[in-house]
């Protein structure tokens, strides 16, 4: 085999390994089945935050209506006469345990305490919209929020901001951790 022969199959298998090489870069990042990265806890925090804002803004839905996307799995209210003893206020259900802890000496004088709870189903998993009232009672120390059995490793409490009519991120903590509010507006929990 001559020279000239010799050097254009090597070329040739040169251009194709490169070729090659480059495919197998670019397919995974192309392909619908590539592997997913994980979200931070901030990322998931935010993308949730986009949801909220887009859907259950002062224009959006109110508490307990449905959306094609989301639909309600639970629409209830819980109230109780609260004094400076605290209170337990709870839901339980098959699937659902979620308990509000009123501690004592939280409220100094008594009132009656009620907390709108609304259960979706969104496509990035379930979460709550709380309108706790009446509207802008304060706690010396703050009421405790236990999701029992939550099993998604975070969560995520949302405060809606009256102000800039936004809502926005008041607290990420990890599921074994109960969240804390400590004056009553309109709240969102993802777990």
């Amino acid at each position: 085999m001559n020279k000239f022969y010799s050097r254009r199959f090597y070329l040739a298998g040169l251009l194709l390994l490169v070729v090659s090489g480059l495919t197998l870069i670019m397919v995974p990042g192309c392909s619908k089945n590539s592997v997913s990265v994980p979200l931070s806890n901030d990322e998931l925090a935010q993308e949730k935050l986009a949801y909220l804002n887009n859907f259950f803004a002062p224009g959006g839905p109110q508490l307990g209506t449905p959306l094609d996307s989301c639909p309600v799995l639970i629409d209830t209210v819980l109230e109780s006469l609260v004094d400076e003893n605290g209170a337990n206020l709870g839901l339980v259900t098959e699937n659902d345990n979620i308990a509000f802890k009123i501690p004592s000496m939280a409220l100094l004088r008594p009132a009656l305490i009620s907390i709108h709870l609304t259960k979706y189903k969104a496509s990035f998993g379930p979460f709550w919209l709380l309108d706790c009232g009446p509207d802008g009672t304060v706690f010396n120390k703050p009421l405790e929020v236990d999701l029992n059995g939550s099993t998604y490793g975070v969560n995520i409490l949302f405060y809606f901001n009256e102000k800039t009519q936004q809502w926005e991120v008041e607290e990420i903590a990890p599921s074994n951790d109960n969240l804390l509010i400590d004056h009553f507006s309109k709240y969102a929990i993802s777990d």
